[in-house]
């Protein structure tokens, strides 16, 4: 609400749909949905045309998922 991202942190009528799954045992993203559509599950990429916001260290690991 802050930044003024009204279609951001709810999921009510007119939001974006970017749903992120948090496994709280392992402290990890579990399933990502973007718009609506699944992307990531059980840390196995299934999206495509997206864009990794990362660190230098994270660069590694993207890659070594195949993500390009």
């Amino acid at each position: 609400q802050m930044l003024g991202l009204t279609a951001k942190g709810h999921l009510g009528e007119g939001a974006d749909a970017d749903i992120v799954v948090i496994d709280r045992e392992r402290k990890q993203a579990a399933h990502l949905l973007v718009g609506g559509e699944l992307v990531m599950t059980n840390r196995l990429i299934t999206g495509k045309g997206g864009r990794f916001l990362t660190t230098d260290r994270g660069i590694a690991a993207v890659e070594a998922q195949g993500a390009q």
